[in-house]
């Protein structure tokens, strides 16, 4: 809010040359020029083509749904279509909120830069609620009047070239390289500054000092188009109550606009709002049966978001880049996403797409049967983050890696991968009823161990992979010692010198030839990668295991008034479900400190007897557990629901072994 409000300052009685920009919220447009085509999109009500509707016309001319949201919700005076003067805000609930908000300041009123708006008396209104309102009307009309930005259909193909260039370099070269998780990575420093945020993920709200002393320099006028698009949204995701205020100031501007290129670029922004946040009940209803009469393609690609976004809930931060420019030609989005084999999968998307939705599409596209296991995460600046599999939304993340890239100067472009994050108990035991699956697993084991992300405990354990890698790429029939090397060379970890590779040749060559006297027969290449999989799901787990935050954690025998731990964190893989708590450790020679993990209660898998997922509203779900000893546990969490379903088939998993065992 500090921010917004420091924007909003510039307008409220200034001239639009005075309004202020965030230095955060605008971003420079990243995608690639293209021919300017404009795509007209024709209004379908007669009046429009007569410019201005008479001052005197009554609302039963404007368009349904308008008429009546005009007649219930709008406050007195203010009409319901294209205006560049008009009193504000344009909701009686706005002002309703403001009310609530009043420290009995009065004033003689206010008026917009440049003359656009009338004069309003603001002696019972909040002045905050009141300048954010301004605000967001000056970029609205900023946006819509806007007469230099292209509108370009298509989406540009600059991230699949830079993409496929990349995987090629990777699968060619001696050399590969697999990003590594942020934990297993050296923080390198900035290259403007000393300072680096730990996660890729940045906080919607800048610090208290941050880039609030370039707000003066500059104008909405001067914003970029996408910098427009991500402060407007930005009201409204921080204050609620002034999302209704946006809609309507924006569907408003569309009725009877005399100007085509406003009326698309109109509907092109209220796409992009509402891809992130819907209207609440009192309007929606009227914003819907706009939307249906409307006669044009624009109202249809509107009404898809909305139901996107009123599906999956409300997004935590403003539009991508991405999403302004695949808005412009009312399209679906193109992603690459990279598969652990370095193979390319593209994946179409929107605004409400998530992690979940695009797992399951690469799972479809890859012939997984299923994504269990898999997750997304995304690669930038030598960081990688894991985006789950869940109902984050990817456009979410996308706009804050562009946000962190603008902030900390990073040219790289980011990248998305599908790769797996914790092992099931069947994959533990080495059961791959699926190739497919199998091999995205072996490849990612592989590529962890050159890239040093996971780490072999012994000489005899990392000969006996270099060994299955040669045979799964050649066989055991032929052992010849140059293919030996060229595996050793792209396979070995990077920290093994070029001196010692001949060592480890040697090594890898004798492990083949004892491996030729046990085998009979041709290669079974499936059994290969079931073995390297068991193998890591038992040598590399801590790799393999992924982490939620928790609400609470309670005992059965806790006292009932007690809430139980809270601030805490749970690992889960095949093995374990450990529950974590932060604590901070000062060493006081030194006069410093630092967070550590300890565990608080560690639950093994095959102890849970049954797990129930209790409670009568997903709000107030939480997770029973019952062991075999028959003590109990409950767990609270804002992810309980994938929480629940990973420790269910876990369980169910260990059962079914187990009974498969004693039966055989």
């Amino acid at each position: 809010m500090k921010h917004l409000q420091a924007v909003s300052n510039g307008v409220n009685g200034k001239a639009t040359d005075d309004v202020t920009q965030n230095g955060r919220d605008v971003t420079q447009n990243g995608h690639v020029a293209t021919k300017n085509v404009h795509d007209a999109i024709k209004n379908g009500h007669d009046v429009t083509q007569n410019g201005h509707m008479k001052a005197g016309s009554s609302n039963s001319d404007l368009p349904a749904g308008v008429s009546e949201m005009v007649d219930e919700c709008f406050a007195p005076g203010v009409k319901g279509y294209f205006q560049r003067t008009t009193h504000l805000p344009v909701l009686q609930n706005t002002r309703m909120t403001s009310h609530k908000h009043n420290n009995g300041h009065h004033g003689n009123g206010t008026r917009a830069g440049n003359g656009r708006r009338k004069s309003l008396d603001s002696s019972a209104m909040d002045e905050q609620i009141l300048r954010l309102v301004q605000t967001s009307w000056e970029i609205v009309l900023s946006f819509m009047g806007n007469e230099s930005e292209s509108l370009d259909k298509g989406q540009s193909t600059h991230l699949f070239e830079t993409t496929i260039k990349e995987r090629r370099q990777n699968f060619t070269a001696k050399n590969r390289s697999w990003h590594k998780p942020a934990h297993a990575l050296i923080q390198r420093k900035s290259r403007t500054n000393d300072k680096r945020a730990a996660s890729m993920y940045v906080t919607s709200q800048p610090n208290d000092d941050d880039t609030l002393m370039t707000l003066t320099r500059n104008t909405i006028a001067n914003m970029t188009v996408l910098g427009k698009v991500r402060f407007l949204v930005m009201i409204g995701l921080e204050n609620q109550n002034l999302r209704d205020e946006i809609y309507c100031q924006i569907i408003k501007q569309l009725v009877c606009n005399p100007t085509t290129r406003s009326i698309s670029l109109g509907w092109i922004l209220l796409s992009l709002v509402a891809g992130c946040f819907a209207p609440s009940k009192q309007i929606s209803r009227f914003v819907e049966t706009f939307l249906l009469e409307e006669s044009n393609p624009w109202a249809e690609f509107c009404r898809e978001k909305l139901r996107g976004v009123s599906v999956n809930g409300t997004r935590q931060t403003p539009p991508c880049s991405l999403e302004l420019q695949a808005a412009k030609s009312r399209h679906r989005i193109r992603l690459p996403v990279i598969c652990m084999d370095q193979s390319v999968r593209t994946i179409w998307s929107d605004s409400s797409t998530t992690a979940r939705e695009m797992c399951q599409a690469m799972a479809a596209k890859n012939r997984l049967g299923d994504s269990f296991g898999f997750s997304l995460f995304l690669a930038l600046d030598k960081k990688l983050v894991t985006l789950g599999n869940g109902g984050f939304y990817v456009m979410d993340a996308i706009s804050q890696a562009e946000e962190f890239s603008r902030q900390n100067q990073v040219d790289e472009i980011w990248r998305i991968y599908f790769r797996r994050e914790f092992f099931s108990p069947l994959d533990a035991f080495g059961i791959q009823d699926n190739q497919m699956k199998a091999w995205l697993t072996y490849s990612q084991i592989c590529g962890g161990v050159q890239s040093e992300e996971h780490t072999c405990n012994t000489a005899q354990d990392l000969a006996l992979l270099m060994s299955h890698q040669y045979c799964v790429r050649h066989g055991l029939l032929n052992i010849d010692s140059k293919r030996i090397f060229a595996v050793c060379q792209q396979n070995l970890p990077t920290s093994v010198f070029k001196e010692d590779r001949k060592k480890w040749c040697g090594m890898v060559e004798a492990t083949l030839r004892a491996l030729n006297k046990t085998t009979t027969g041709k290669t079974n290449k499936m059994g290969i990668l079931q073995q390297v999989i068991k193998f890591a799901a038992k040598s590399f787990v801590r790799n393999f295991t992924k982490e939620f935050i928790l609400t609470s954690f309670q005992p059965l025998d806790d006292d009932e008034n007690q809430p139980g731990a809270t601030n805490l964190k749970l690992k889960i893989n095949h093995q374990l479900l450990s529950v974590m708590r932060d604590e901070y450790v000062i060493n006081r020679e030194k006069v410093t400190s630092h967070c550590e993990q300890r565990q608080i209660r560690g639950i093994p898998v095959a102890n849970i007897e049954t797990v129930q997922l209790i409670g009568k509203n997903p709000a107030d779900h939480k997770l029973k557990l019952v062991m075999r000893d028959g003590s109990v546990y409950y767990v609270t969490s804002g992810q309980i629901a994938e929480i629940y379903e990973i420790v269910e088939r876990f369980v169910d998993e260990w059962k079914s072994q187990t009974t498969n065992e004693s039966q055989a």
